[in-house]
């Protein structure tokens, strides 16, 4: 249900509450102690975006549809293993933008993400700071280094009155910057990325925009930082290479693709990612078994 009217808006945050640190996981300090516990930190959260959705008003959701942002109502309740987004990350090759994997390679394209999370893969750039006009910063100003929290409050505010003009474009770009600060590109910090504020000035128009071209770019770069400056956490999309690798593995590529239609992660809900996950762990521990067999043939001929 919609909150009652007379409700204040939730007031700008842009820290974390003091609350919530007595409650927060030691981070690793350094890489080494990372690679022990062959996990790493990344702030994709698709049980957030799936608990913010499925809480909107019907009214809310039409609008999300006719944003021809509906595939991601398809985001499962599922949290990520870390240890498989650690593994895919160090596997994806930045420069060629490929999964490179014992079972082979597979291409990263801007068309694949597109079918895998029903984005847009043609259209424009989105324009630059540079390119905006005065009463444009004035409307994407509110969304400056705001935490998730306080964007889900405003999602479920009396300014989100999608029944008005003016209510229906703060919820775009309300919902757009969640959508994007939690699951299409999020970063390392606690608050939207300034960056990110491109992507919601134009609300009105929103497919006119490659936006798997932009979810490609932001995780490249995201991996690409994690390789090169041993960051201990991972920016972007780490899911579509999730998607991407057990869609490939599971029906083949496109010359032999036999799998459902796009949105692909409409396919993989909560029980198949599970299913899929066992699949693999089981995979993992037999090739490790080969590999030791292995080496014991190696080390037996070797020492006779």
């Amino acid at each position: 249900m919609e909150k009652d009217p007379d409700i204040k808006m939730p007031r700008r945050s842009t820290t974390t509450k003091k609350s919530e640190v007595g409650t927060r996981r030691k981070m690793p300090k350094t890489l080494e102690e990372l690679e022990s516990r062959k996990v790493i930190e990344c702030r994709c959260s698709p049980v957030s975006v799936f608990t913010t959705i499925n809480s909107l008003t019907k009214e809310k959701k039409i609008e999300v549809d006719k944003m021809e942002f509906s595939s991601m109502k398809a985001i499962q309740d599922w949290k990520i293993d870390r240890r498989l987004f650690l593994a895919l990350a160090k596997a994806y090759n930045t420069i060629t933008s490929k999964l490179e994997l014992v079972v082979g390679d597979i291409d990263v394209t801007t068309d694949k993400i597109g079918l895998a999370l029903g984005l847009p893969s043609i259209g424009k750039s989105f324009s630059e700071e540079e390119d905006w006009t005065s009463e444009q910063k004035r409307l994407v100003a509110p969304f400056k280094s705001v935490t998730n929290p306080w964007l889900q409050e405003v999602l479920h505010s009396r300014e989100c009155n999608v029944s008005t003009s003016k209510g229906r474009d703060y919820f775009r770009r309300a919902f757009t910057m969640f959508i994007i600060s939690s699951f299409l590109a999020p970063t390392s910090s606690a608050v939207t990325s300034p960056k990110h504020l491109r992507a919601i000035v134009d609300v009105e128009n929103i497919t006119r925009y490659n936006w798997a071209r932009f979810v490609h770019d932001e995780l490249m770069k995201g991996v690409q930082k994690f390789k090169e400056k041993n960051t201990l956490n991972i920016d972007g999309c780490l899911y579509v290479l999730m998607i991407i690798y057990y869609h490939k593995d599971t029906f083949g590529d496109k010359e032999n693709y036999m799998g459902p239609p796009p949105p692909w992660i409409a396919y993989w809900d909560k029980e198949k990612l599970a299913k899929k996950l066992t699949q693999e762990s089981s995979k993992q521990r037999r090739t490790i078994c080969f590999i030791y067999f292995i080496m014991l043939i190696r080390f037996f001929f070797l020492k006779n």
